[in-house]
């Protein structure tokens, strides 16, 4: 399993696409919010709030957290191998502690960027001017955990892919 992990806008859902070109698949995610774009329907599972926490006392999700006003979740049903998934750093120990019990076999890329283009690329999102607000402050708290490894979002994604697919058994 590949956990891509990083501040806002380095380029986590882009390397995550160019590695399911290389083979591997997503997770299956759940949350409340709205989707963002047309196609994103098959990134997500839209639910409203009561479902999701119906879902939640059934104790079908790895692991959840409400984040930016909207719930999240991770479904527990997913094969233990190929699974390339991105994560927000505040969730990285959350998803290290289930991991190490279930015996997967885990590794942890974390994509750092500078903050003069990190800015740049938040200023294309659509999130409102609040929300930019808010991921910006991610830069000033996250930080790669020791057993990361940590590349530049700022280098073209198909190269990180390709650096990462070439030397997954040593990462």
């Amino acid at each position: 399993m590949l956990i891509i992990t990083g501040v806002s806008a380095s380029g986590k859902t882009v390397l995550q696409e160019d590695m399911l070109q290389r083979g591997f698949n997503k997770p299956i995610n759940f949350t409340t919010r709205e989707p963002r774009y047309e196609d994103e329907v098959d990134d997500y599972v839209f639910l409203d709030e009561d479902r999701f926490i119906y879902l939640l006392r059934k104790d079908i999700f790895i692991d959840h957290t409400n984040w930016y006003w909207n719930w999240y979740g991770i479904s527990r049903t997913m094969p233990k191998w190929d699974i390339c998934m991105v994560l927000d750093p505040i969730w990285r120990e959350q998803i290290a502690k289930w991991i190490s019990r279930d015996d997967y076999d885990v590794k942890f890329v974390y994509l750092d960027i500078d903050e003069k283009l990190q800015t740049k690329r938040l200023n294309t999102r659509w999130d409102s001017k609040d929300q930019r607000a808010l991921r910006k402050k991610d830069f000033e708290w996250f930080s790669p955990s020791a057993s990361s490894v940590v590349l530049d979002g700022a280098i073209d994604t198909n190269i990180l892919a390709d650096k990462i697919k070439n030397s997954w058994e040593h990462l």
